[in-house]
């Protein structure tokens, strides 16, 4: 699919409330790229691998709109804001040759949108990326020094380093944020070893989905269910919804691994899942998931050669990103509106 420029408007200086001014970084390294994305399998693949079968998308997202930050050759949606509260739609995500610096993004209309893109920079990072948005226009995301990576909360005009407290940890990332403050997102220790956390007035919480070998906290509602996925003993990735203290797993059906990235106050969960064990290698050829009242439906954007549906807003409005055919290491990867 060729690359569609978004039209950029004036930036004015409140766009999303990011009194931030732009900055040419220089990566040192770049940032991790979160599980199961069409941007991952452009960095991973070498074009070689089978592609598995692509699904139609379902016919309840027929409206798509295309997101690319001006002249940047990966673009990556990562989270929407929920929209209870703010009739606009605020997006966050990810952009440049190794995804190495972070935007905010107004969005008016539907159809003929229209545009605000503004640069979110952490003071003195080497890299950054925004992850998760709320309805008052808070951020959170990471950023990298040259020697760690830590979460940060945006509000207001100010930054927070967020880094668990937990005795061995030594990578914190922040995901998400919902409209109480409450932030998710994954930790490692130095083992190598990767639980997810809740942050919540200040207390940070560790997450893990029992028996796993690892745990990814990827996003939560205003409800405070939380959803992400994990690895069991056996070595095979799958959805999980932690509500209510207790945590359940899910599986698209026929997949080798599902992952879930986002959930709206309806409970609705939007993610990817492959089916063959070079897409769970590589992410080439992954396709997206709505799962709504118990009820899978594949989302893809057509003639993509991968989709990643990473966030719902409780309009059912739909972010996330895809990959050109021919995914491999020239291969652009772009980001998507999806409308039901």
């Amino acid at each position: 699919m060729t690359k569609q420029i978004c039209k950029q408007i004036a930036i004015a200086s409140a766009v999303l409330g990011l009194m931030l001014s732009a900055a040419n970084s220089s990566a040192q390294g770049k940032l991790p790229v979160r599980k199961g994305t069409p941007a991952a399998a452009a960095h991973a693949s070498q074009g070689t691998s089978p592609t598995q079968a692509l699904v139609p998308g379902t016919t309840s997202y027929t409206t798509f709109s295309y997101i690319d930050f001006p002249q940047s050759p990966y673009t990556y949606a990562t989270g929407i804001n929920f929209g209870a509260a703010n009739s606009k739609m605020l997006i966050v995500g990810e952009y440049g040759p190794d995804l190495e610096s972070g935007f905010g993004l107004q969005v008016e209309g539907k159809k003929g949108l229209t545009y605000a893109f503004a640069p979110v920079v952490y003071p003195g990072s080497s890299s950054q990326g925004a992850f998760g948005v709320n309805d008052l226009g808070q951020i959170v995301g990471v950023y990298t020094t040259t020697s760690a990576y830590y979460g940060y909360e945006y509000s207001k005009g100010k930054f927070t380093t967020i880094s668990v407290p937990f005795s061995g940890a030594v990578v914190t990332e922040a995901f998400d944020i919902n409209n109480s403050g409450d932030i998710v997102g994954p930790f490692e220790y130095s083992s190598g070893v990767w639980q997810g956390f809740l942050l919540s007035s200040g207390v940070y919480t560790p997450l893990a989905y029992p028996g796993s070998n690892y745990t990814i906290a990827e996003a939560l509602n205003n409800n405070g269910d939380i959803v992400g996925y994990y690895d069991d003993s056996s070595g095979n990735e799958h959805g999980f919804l932690l509500s209510g203290g207790t945590y359940s797993s899910f599986d698209f059906p026929g997949a080798t691994a599902t992952y879930a990235s986002g959930i709206n106050d309806s409970g609705d969960v939007v993610g990817g899942y492959c089916t063959t064990s070079e897409c769970v290698t590589d992410y080439d050829g992954q396709q997206g998931y709505v799962l709504s009242g118990g009820v899978f439906t594949t989302i893809n954007v057509p003639a993509a050669a991968a989709t990643a549906p990473i966030d719902i807003n409780n309009n059912g409005v739909i972010v996330g990103s895809y990959s050109d055919p021919g995914a491999g290491p020239t291969s652009a990867a772009h980001s998507f509106i999806a409308f039901p």
